[in-house]
């Protein structure tokens, strides 16, 4: 895959720029063509590959916190949309949502990384959140080979560094820096051919009377 397609709000972003560096042919455009990497928001990735939403809170990682998927208990909880991403804004909540959702215990973070994992291997690491920190430390927890991804974990109050949250590998923004670019174009070429990958494996064993896959 060669061909990647910027959502318009995004032309001219350092992820068009590091694409472009990284030997994309990038063609700026409002919808995807059938064999480009889409780069742009989650909405502009799924317009034309509507994937169910991936497990933000996954059993291999250590959380740190307890997770609730589906029953959670009163008062106040982060909850995530669990079916379509963004369905509704990621926040703190009092009460469950409508729909299918995912939740967490809150937790006050003092500065957040994102690892950008291909294939089980952390490519690099930056921190995203709007707190300074002069270092960013190595991600601490093996990652299965299977999983290609965004990795978020964060240095808490008073729970040392845990997750935070994984991300499916397409709508991801870069926090590197620009001279780094192939590392970006390397994570969203290998991240859109696993989604492909990986629902083509589920259309077939649909198809092949297998059970309905989930992001779950």
């Amino acid at each position: 895959m060669n061909i990647a397609n910027i959502q318009t709000t995004w032309k001219d972003s350092d992820e068009h720029k590091a694409c472009s560096l990284g030997g994309l042919r990038c063609v700026v455009s409002e919808s995807l063509q059938p064999n480009a990497v889409g780069v742009g928001s989650v909405e502009y990735c799924r317009a034309a590959h509507p994937w169910p939403s991936c497990d933000p809170y996954p059993d291999w990682l250590p959380w740190g916190r307890k997770i609730y998927k589906g029953d959670a208990p009163q008062g106040a909880m982060f909850y995530k949309p669990a079916d379509v991403p963004k369905r509704f804004a990621s926040a703190v909540m009092d009460a469950p949502p409508s729909g299918l959702w995912v939740a967490s215990e809150p937790v006050e973070f003092v500065a957040e990384w994102r690892a950008y994992v291909v294939a089980g291997k952390v490519l690099a690491s930056f921190c995203y959140s709007d707190f300074e920190i002069d270092y960013s430390p190595d991600f601490p927890w093996k990652i299965p080979d299977t999983v290609t991804a965004a990795v978020d974990f964060g240095l808490t109050v008073d729970r040392g560094i845990v997750p935070v949250e994984v991300n499916d590998p397409y709508a991801i923004g870069w926090y590197g820096r620009l001279s780094q670019y192939q590392i970006y174009t390397d994570f969203v070429v290998a991240g859109w051919q696993s989604m492909l990958a990986m629902h083509t494996a589920m259309k077939r064993d649909r198809l092949s009377g297998g059970s309905q896959a989930t992001g779950f």
